[in-house]
């Protein structure tokens, strides 16, 4: 019976861990205030049931075997380990060193497109509540963006690169800025231009 709900207790909190680890996957491509509360609030569940297992396999096994007393410890840290590698690994793909960073207005969403040294893009879509994210890679010839496929909420796979003006500092020193428009795009909505590494 001892061991029975040993096992019973290890499954679920792996299961736990499982959720939280789908969850934090889930993040590269969304989130917001409703995915964070809930990802907290199973982290804190899991969390405090992690705890509980802990001293519970320790009062039960502590002098019979070490090895069953420390294994939902040994569980709880590689479960741990995997969610921190996971967010790491979705941080670093965002924050890869820019060519290119624009901005643009949707009615609803700000769209913000981080076009990155490497030739990958990330896109981001975002509101009140939370942010939406697609990636992908993109190839520049000229003045002309062409992403790797058409994006449903761009219309377009092209994108150009032009001229604005001049933008002049405090020093007197002037820099053309630029913008950029969606080829082949009913409503050609303008993009601005907020960092250029070129």
């Amino acid at each position: 019976m001892k061991n029975r709900n040993h096992i019973i207790r290890l499954v679920i909190l792996s299961v736990i861990g499982s959720i939280l680890i789908l969850l934090t996957y889930q993040t590269k491509y969304s989130d917001g205030i409703v995915e964070s509360i809930f990802l907290l609030g199973i982290g804190f569940i899991g969390m405090i049931f992690w705890v509980w297992q802990i001293r519970k396999d320790d009062e039960k096994f502590g002098k019979e075997s070490i090895l069953k007393a420390r294994f939902a410890l040994l569980v709880g840290f590689l479960l741990i380990l995997d969610i921190v590698f996971i967010r790491l690994r979705i941080v670093l793909l965002r924050n890869e060193p820019s060519l290119m960073e624009v901005n643009g207005y949707d009615e609803e969403f700000v769209i913000e497109i981080d076009f990155q040294k490497n030739g990958k893009y990330v896109f981001r879509e975002y509101g009140f509540l939370g942010s939406d994210y697609e990636y992908g890679t993109y190839e520049l010839k000229d003045d002309t963006i062409i992403f790797d496929r058409k994006h449903k909420l761009l219309g377009t796979e092209r994108m150009l690169i032009q001229p604005m003006g001049l933008d002049s500092n405090e020093i007197g020193n002037s820099k053309i800025q630029y913008k950029m428009v969606e080829i082949n795009h009913s409503g050609n909505r303008l993009y601005e231009v907020i960092e250029d590494n070129r």
